[in-house]
């Protein structure tokens, strides 16, 4: 019998004997587990989740048993704040130079970007009202930040001219674009550019990928952008 991988010894009939639909719900159902609150302690305080701090030390330690630390270096064992931390961190902090000195201590830790398994992405994770950083809910990339676009031009007016900008750029060089981690994008942000890369060229064709919508959502969140969606 053929085999997928020889270092994994999964048979092709063991790999399409699989219910995915089940393993979704299975899926599901644990992470709704995961902020439901079991201690009576805080049952009898009327809390319908669990506290952040016993939230997040799950969160990390479930992140610990399902990660791939051999990825991170030839001593997988090995813990180092600088290379292989124990958990990755939320934030990239800027060194310190002479530009850096001039602003203060708390603006020099910058949120690192992500996304959130099952979540709605039509809702700013790292807005004011959002826990999920306290939570440990996002999932980082350590390699870009988050970007406070605020709720139009008038919070960050530098940013927001940089980025139309750049996209009219863009519109002016490619018939057809993609927009990755488009579900990580504010849409009120990726309609506002997606009509400045239309000014230039109306037929542009953008393709955007959306993670884990619901189909109703997914259409009206499609819709709004004028996108393709390519879904993971």
């Amino acid at each position: 019998m053929p085999t997928l991988r020889p270092s994994l010894g999964l048979r092709l009939w063991e790999y399409y004997a699989v219910d995915v639909k089940a393993a979704v719900e299975d899926f599901r159902a644990h992470l709704v587990a995961k902020k439901t609150v079991q201690a009576e302690k805080y049952k009898g305080l009327g809390l319908k989740e669990m506290p952040f701090k016993e939230q997040a030390a799950r969160l990390a330690a479930d992140a610990l048993r399902g990660g791939e630390p051999e990825a991170f270096g030839t001593s997988p064992t090995t813990i180092n704040k600088h290379r292989q931390p124990l958990v990755e961190t939320y934030f990239t902090r800027l060194p310190s130079n002479p530009t850096t000195k001039k602003q203060p201590k708390e603006r020099l830790a910058l949120a690192n970007n992500g996304w959130i398994w099952n979540a709605n992405p039509l809702q700013d994770f790292a807005g004011p009202t959002s826990t999920a950083y306290l939570r440990r809910d996002v999932i980082v990339w350590g390699d870009c930040v988050k970007l406070r676009y605020g709720t139009g031009p008038d919070d960050n007016p530098w940013l927001w001219s940089h980025m139309r900008a750049y996209t009219e750029q863009v519109a002016q060089l490619f018939q057809g674009i993609r927009i990755d981690n488009c579900h990580s994008t504010p849409l009120h942000v990726a309609e506002y550019l997606l009509d400045a890369a239309r000014r230039v060229r109306p037929d542009l064709y953008v393709v955007a990928e959306l993670y884990q919508l619901a189909h109703s959502r997914g259409n009206a969140d499609v819709g709004r952008r004028g996108t393709v969606e390519a879904s993971a």
